[in-house]
């Protein structure tokens, strides 16, 4: 008889326990709760619901004229410049969180690195409340932004 590890009464749906099967039930040894898995048999794995239509746009698929303003604005370099910059824009920074209906406009977005906007400890998302006092971020109180967002003098880096 086959023995899974991990297998238990609680891994098998309700109608039949680890006998039905072939399982052999017993009491999950210490350190073995992390690997338990739910019976293969009883669970089979889910097919993947995620496909190219259910998958949100891209500010480049959504507005790629502005994504060109953005680059073009950045010279196709990032434009916060933090300490250990990568340089490279790969992503698209909204100001004003697409959440708070934060729009795809070029004074919204900000060309970054994936170090400056998301990696490094001076990143965008995490300096915290010090993103808000150089304009990276802008609260949704404050309304959608007007004027680009320009790299102030005493910026580290």
């Amino acid at each position: 008889m086959a023995r899974l590890v991990g297998t238990d009464d609680r891994y098998h749906r309700s109608d039949h326990g680890a006998a039905a099967c072939g399982t052999e039930a017993r009491r999950p040894r210490p350190r073995e709760t992390e690997r338990m898995r739910p019976c293969p048999e009883c669970y089979p794995p889910a097919e993947s619901t995620l496909t190219a239509s259910s998958r949100k746009p891209s500010t480049a698929e959504r507005a790629p004229d502005v994504w060109a303003a953005v680059l073009r604005r950045s010279g196709s370099t990032c434009e916060i410049r933090a300490p250990r910059c990568w340089r490279t824009p790969v992503k698209p920074h909204h100001r004003l969180r697409q959440g708070q209906g934060g729009p795809d406009t070029a004074e919204n977005i900000v060309a970054a690195c994936d170090w400056c906007h998301t990696i490094g400890p001076d990143s965008v998302h995490g300096m915290g409340a010090r993103a808000y006092d150089l304009g990276l971020l802008i609260r949704s109180t404050d309304g959608p932004p007007t004027t680009p967002w320009t790299r102030p003098e005493d910026f580290p880096g």
